[in-house]
């Protein structure tokens, strides 16, 4: 089960670095904006957010068969990180020690998507999202 935590400040400042991280950014709808903006979409184009939930920190917001979705990411016991865990999907969620690495490994591996948006997706990175 998850346990919410405060993030420690240096994660947050170096989260800011990543370029799929929008500061800016920290509602479902601004982030929608900024995908249907981009000309150049493909499945798995994506960001990550705050979270507009206060159960969470943050969010990615990605599009997935011409539909815009959105995962929390969980931060857990010992200042680790998850998806959102679906009780339902009889599977183990991996943990990771920061954003950036659930990040790279959910681009070289596919997530599961549980919400509206059903299936399997890799997170891509698409510089045009950020030229808003």
């Amino acid at each position: 089960m998850a346990i919410y935590v405060r993030q420690n400040e240096k994660d947050s400042t170096q989260l800011t670095v990543n370029p799929w991280f929008v500061r800016t950014c920290s509602n479902r709808h601004d982030a929608c904006r900024i995908l249907e903006s981009c000309r150049t979409i493909e499945n798995g184009n994506f960001l990550v957010r705050k979270s507009e939930n206060s159960d969470t920190q943050y969010a990615i917001t990605l599009w997935f068969d011409k539909q815009i979705t959105h995962v929390r990411i969980n931060q857990v016991d010992d200042n680790q990180y998850q998806l959102e865990y679906n009780p339902k999907a009889n599977s183990s969620v991996p943990v990771f020690s920061t954003i950036k690495d659930l990040i790279k490994f959910y681009t070289e591996h596919e997530m599961k998507l549980t919400g509206h948006c059903q299936g399997f997706v890799k997170l891509k990175f698409n510089p045009d999202l950020f030229k808003y």
